[in-house]
């Protein structure tokens, strides 16, 4: 295998890289209210059914025990990563073999910010370039690998803005529910499918305010730059 055969391979393994949602853990917070204030224990990463709450609903400020402001990520189509593993077989294989100890853990289709308002922070649209691929394969289009990142920024770039003008009233279900929908539109991507016992739920992170997304690849724009002089 020559170099830059090597290097596409492990692009593309960076490509396929699920997107880490973290791990559950509590975290200690200050929620101020006209009433009263007072600590107490949540837990960081929650799981909500559609139609409840969301926290930046419920009419209080949360900090942290220090003080500090929070934001919210709302993860939006969060499924399982052995669905990554089934799709890429049925793509390149006519009879794909059974999956032995499937990975159970969960990530998602896309991402976005929340402030502690309920509004959609500016840029904060998040896709991660296997949600893209996983489209392109679930619904058999051929992709020029030379032109898949490209491709993909298109595409992130579009999603993007549309997510802002979607988003633009504030976050809430009937909101999330067109950015949901136009995920399935424009990715040709059938995340219900996907989804499965947690297709009723959105999960959100509550997250320092000066804390960043996670996002699953720092190296695809380098070894895009390496693949093409190699």
């Amino acid at each position: 295998m020559n170099q830059t055969n090597v290097l596409r391979a492990w692009s593309l393994i960076e490509m396929m890289t699920p997107a880490d949602m973290g791990t559950v853990d509590k975290m200690k917070v200050k929620m101020e209210n006209e009433k009263d204030s007072y600590h107490t224990y949540i837990v960081s990463l929650q799981g909500l059914e559609i139609g409840k709450p969301f926290p930046w609903q419920k009419g209080a400020t949360y900090r942290t025990a220090k003080g500090q402001a929070l934001q919210f990520c709302c993860y939006i189509g969060v499924y399982k990563r052995h669905h990554i593993v089934e799709i890429t077989r049925a793509y390149y294989e006519d009879h794909p073999k059974e999956l032995i100890n499937p990975d159970n853990r969960y990530t998602y289709i896309a991402s976005i910010m929340v402030d502690q308002d309920g509004n959609y922070k500016e840029d904060s649209f998040y896709l991660p370039m296997v949600s893209f691929l996983l489209g392109k394969m679930q619904s058999n289009q051929k992709f020029d690998y030379a032109s898949l990142e490209m491709d993909y920024k298109e595409m992130s770039d579009v999603l993007k803005e549309k997510a802002a003008e979607v988003l633009v009233n504030g976050v809430e279900a009937g909101s999330l529910k067109k950015l949901f929908g136009l995920l399935e539109e424009r990715l040709s991507l059938d995340i219900h499918s996907l989804m499965s016992k947690v297709r009723d739920s959105y999960y959100v992170r509550f997250m320092r305010e000066n804390e960043e997304q996670m996002i699953n690849s720092h190296f695809i724009g380098d070894l895009g730059k390496i693949t093409s002089v190699a």
